[in-house]
């Protein structure tokens, strides 16, 4: 299966810019759904990337992955939206607590 990264990445941009929000959570199982459709990684990228070109440090975008997930994607997420890759593959409610508390 797969998730829909790109309107997730469009709602938190949505949120960014009207300062409702200032850090997004990208919580994944799988690979993007846009990736699997048009074999495409980039398009996700570049909506990351954006997220920090229009905002800067004002909004951040973390990842975190559970079970069978595709840890380079998240991890190239979370580098273009100048946040931090969290691994819960094992899905350890501890460690995703411990992940934000800091």
């Amino acid at each position: 299966g797969g998730g829909l990264y790109g309107e997730a990445l469009h709602a938190l941009q949505e949120l960014c810019g009207a300062a409702e929000v200032n850090v997004g959570i990208l919580l994944s199982d799988g690979v993007p759904t846009e990736e699997l459709v048009h074999h495409d990684r980039q398009r996700i990228l570049a909506q990351a990337k954006e997220l920090r070109r229009k905002f800067g440090n004002r909004c951040k975008l973390h990842t975190m992955g559970f079970g069978k997930f595709d840890a380079d994607c998240l991890r190239a997420l979370a580098k273009a939206g100048n946040g931090e890759f969290h691994d819960n593959q094992n899905l350890d409610a501890h460690r995703l607590q411990q992940s934000f508390m800091s």
